[in-house]
């Protein structure tokens, strides 16, 4: 059973559809301020509608062919916006320049085409399979985001693209006159296309919701797991983290040993006392800079409270475990830190830090293994700060 459809009513509701995918993505452009290319996306939808919306002015005054070649012209523009808000939202870079001259081929051979008198379909053809090409484009790097993230979104996002491709590609096959093919045949074609074009439309608008949606979830959790001045792991993500990788472990039936460096700057409180919270964070801050680079020997680093770090890392030999908690204090002791001073500019202020070191038994819990950790951090401090201690 084929099913007929009536164009001009599809042709309508392509157009709303259109229009209310560029509210609704312009509404975010505003709230956003920009954030995620979102301005592509609109773009994508604008060149969409106005190509629509124009077709009747511009058959009026410069002829059916011309306002026929600005709509294969506004699928094309669309398409190239389409990958440029994908990269945008990926943090690539736009490329706009290349985008720009694929438009303008694009655009100058259908106005070649409509000038020399040819048929349309040649400029269909081409704009459709330049089209299928950049949808190509954007659809490898949402399936290598949907790859690396493995989030529905992407998902949706990359097969959305994918199909949207075969069927610019397919309805560029579909376009080519057939000897066999009649005007009834055609029409019915169109009715269906437009179909296929509607629900991708929609599909779109659909996909840059869920992104931006997914996008803000990531944000919340970085700023939920994270400590806001070292930029290191806080508690809760420290916890996460464990959990992510000793879960892993256990599926794997792996469990090598645990280690933990628990790192606390000596004499903080005097610290702030003397040279102000500021002199403070600025401690802080660049004693997780230092510790940052250690993230490739350990599994985990974070600020858990106040001056205290915890480093977790696994199967590192005990040897190794002291050369990391020797090389952890003699560099906080032999580079002193940079502080404000005021109106002399910045000044160094020599500090030390203690730690508590332990390596996991048997079954043992992480929390367990803290505290015996933190046991260890006290017999440091108590023995004269400056140093390591192995529990």
């Amino acid at each position: 059973m084929v099913f007929a459809f009536d164009t001009a009513t599809l042709l309508l509701v392509y157009h709303v559809v259109a229009w209310l995918m560029v509210l609704a993505t312009a509404g975010g452009l505003w709230h956003l301020r920009g954030r995620f290319g979102v301005g592509f996306w609109v773009g994508s939808f604008l060149a969409v509608a106005l190509s629509q919306a124009l077709r009747p002015w511009i058959a009026e005054h410069w002829g059916l062919s011309i306002a026929l070649s600005a709509g294969h012209v506004g699928g094309l523009v669309s398409a190239a916006l389409l990958v440029m808000a994908v990269r945008v939202f990926l943090g690539l870079k736009s490329l706009w320049r290349i985008n720009v001259i694929i438009v303008l081929i694009g655009a100058a051979y259908s106005l070649y085409i409509t000038s020399t008198g040819r048929p349309n379909w040649n400029s269909l053809i081409a704009t459709l399979l330049i089209s299928a090409l950049l949808r190509a484009w954007a659809w490898v790097h949402a399936w290598q985001a949907w790859r690396r993230m493995r989030s529905f979104p992407w998902l949706l996002t990359h097969l959305f693209l994918g199909i949207s491709a075969i069927a610019h590609a397919w309805r560029a096959w579909d376009v080519m006159p057939m000897p066999e093919t009649t005007e009834t045949a055609a029409h019915l074609a169109n009715g269906h296309w437009l179909l296929v074009f509607i629900v991708l439309l929609i599909a779109q608008g659909l996909s840059i919701l869920l992104l931006i949606s997914d996008a803000f979830q990531r944000e919340i959790q970085q700023l939920a797991e994270h400590d806001w001045l070292t930029g290191l792991l806080n508690r809760r993500g420290l916890y996460a983290r464990i959990g992510t990788v000793e879960a892993q472990a256990s599926r794997t039936g792996q469990w090598p040993l645990r280690e933990i460096l628990l790192v606390d700057v000596d004499r903080f409180k005097s610290v702030n006392d003397t040279h102000g919270h500021d002199a403070g964070d600025a401690v802080l801050r660049q004693l997780g800079e230092r510790l940052l680079p250690l993230s490739a020997q350990t599994a985990a680093i974070a600020r858990t409270g106040g001056e205290e770090f915890v480093l977790v890392a696994y199967g590192v030999a005990p040897n190794d475990l002291e050369v990391l908690a020797r090389q952890i204090v003699q560099d906080v002791r032999d580079r002193p830190f940079q502080i404000a001073a005021g109106a002399q500019g910045m000044t160094t202020l020599g500090v030390t830090v203690s730690i508590g070191v332990t390596q996991s038994a048997a079954n043992e819990s992480f929390e367990a293994q803290l505290q015996r950790a933190d046991a260890a951090l006290y017999r440091a401090k108590h023995e004269g700060r400056d140093r390591w201690v192995l529990a």
